[in-house]
């Protein structure tokens, strides 16, 4: 991977049984495992990657090692910030900047964290107690169902929306964070990037930069 400006690129190596970190041609620190999947530059030219060692996880970045987890999920860094999401045993945690938040104990699953433009304001998608909730720095929304995928934060991270959905009457809606509730309309979510008018042919097929482009008009709308 290259780093924003291109200036810096990073891989990963292995040599016998353990994997190495190489930036600009220099091998950094041995580990058990390297995700290269997870290996990003942040904005400020940090370099981070989720790697095991001694048989748990962590995130490393420039260089430190965060805390040990079972399970780290891939990293989010947007502007200076940085975050993502640890499980030890069932029990879920958010990483935020360095600062370790646990997750209530009845989440079962968690997943989709996203971060504001500052690094500070986040939402996630957790299921748990046999519904699906959205855990915000602003609280916990909870609803019967939210399809995989559709949560997102507008551009300045005031708010955040996704495309949820009731048992009682079934049916599907956009709920925007403090702006209630709007029908689904399948011909709101276009494929985006190809440009394309027709609309999606269900719910489950609708592309996500549809469902971000939908959800973020709606929110540029509101006052």
């Amino acid at each position: 991977v290259f780093s924003p400006h291109g200036a810096s690129v990073a891989y990963v190596g292995r040599i016998g049984a353990l994997a190495r970190i190489v930036r600009d041609g220099v091998a950094g620190p041995a580990f058990e495992r390297i995700r290269f999947d997870t290996l990003a530059f942040t904005r400020d030219g940090r370099l981070g990657v989720v790697v095991r060692r001694s048989g748990q996880y962590h995130l490393w970045l420039a260089g430190e090692l965060g805390p040990a987890f079972d399970e780290v999920q891939r990293p989010v860094f947007n502007g200076t910030g940085c975050g993502y999401l640890g499980r030890r045993g069932r029990a879920y945690a958010l990483v935020l900047n360095g600062r370790i938040t646990a997750l209530p104990g009845w989440v079962q699953a968690a997943g989709e964290l996203q971060l504001g433009p500052d690094g500070r304001h986040h939402a996630l998608l957790a299921t748990g107690r046999g519904r699906a909730h959205i855990l915000s720095d602003r609280g916990i929304a909870t609803f019967d169902r939210v399809v995989s995928g559709s949560l997102v934060l507008d551009p300045e991270g005031r708010h955040w929306a996704c495309l949820a959905g009731q048992r009682r009457p079934r049916g599907l809606f956009f709920a925007l964070e403090g702006l209630g509730r709007v029908p689904f309309d399948p011909r709101l979510a276009r494929h985006s990037d190809r440009g394309s008018s027709e609309p999606a042919t269900g719910p489950a097929q609708v592309a996500l930069d549809g469902i971000a482009c939908a959800v973020l008009a709606r929110l540029e709308e509101t006052p």
